[in-house]
Parts: C-alpha cells; sequence; structure tokens
C-alpha cells in the first residue's frame, strides 16, 4: 500500500501516523493513531488514557 493508509477491523482506509487529515475542513497531523473501543473512534492515545481512567474509577465505586 503506498498511498500512506492501512485497514481498520471495519475494513476502512485509515490514514497512518503522521499523515495528513482533512477534519472539518482543516488539514492536521495524525499525531497518534485512531483508536476504536466498543466500535466507538477515539482521537487516539490521550483519549484512551482518559477512557481506560474513567473505567477504572468506575471499577473501584463499584
Amino acid at each position: 500500500m503506498s498511498d500512506n493508509r492501512f485497514q481498520n477491523r471495519e475494513g476502512q482506509q485509515v490514514p497512518e501516523i503522521g499523515s495528513e487529515v482533512i477534519r472539518d475542513g482543516m488539514l492536521e497531523k495524525r499525531s497518534s493513531p485512531q483508536v476504536f473501543i466498543d466500535g466507538q473512534a477515539l482521537g487516539g492515545a490521550d483519549e484512551l488514557e482518559t477512557l481506560l481512567e474513567t473505567r477504572e474509577a468506575g471499577r473501584q465505586a463499584a
């Protein structure tokens, strides 16, 4: 694949880390890979870490 993309589990073409992405009409650089949890797309490592911390806090409170 020479177009700087890979496929996620759903078979969608996803830009690789460091590639440019058009989002909301703005050109951005991908700084971290997109992460899917329970079918929900997260922006990357920061959001994943926040989600995991939230889940852990929920387990400890239960």
